[in-house]
């Protein structure tokens, strides 16, 4: 689908063998804040709200070069 675009998560949720989603998210934000998971690298380009015409452009026709993209809106 590459006329739509909203990035929300990989699974709606699990709970299976007491893996709940709150027990999975408080376990990932963990790994995240003591650096077991790091994320640094998934955010590739960073646009103005601006440039949104060269975002889309960039996630359509160069997936291969996005990993992330970050719309900063300071």
């Amino acid at each position: 689908m590459t006329k739509g675009l909203s990035i929300v998560a990989t699974h709606d949720h699990h709970d299976l063998g007491g893996w709940t989603q709150a027990r999975i998210d408080a376990l990932f934000f963990s790994l995240s804040a003591n650096g077991a998971f790091p994320l640094d690298g998934l955010i590739t380009q960073e646009f103005a709200p601006h440039e949104c015409k060269s975002a889309y452009h960039l996630a359509s026709d160069k997936r291969e070069a996005v990993m992330g993209l970050l719309f900063n809106w300071t």
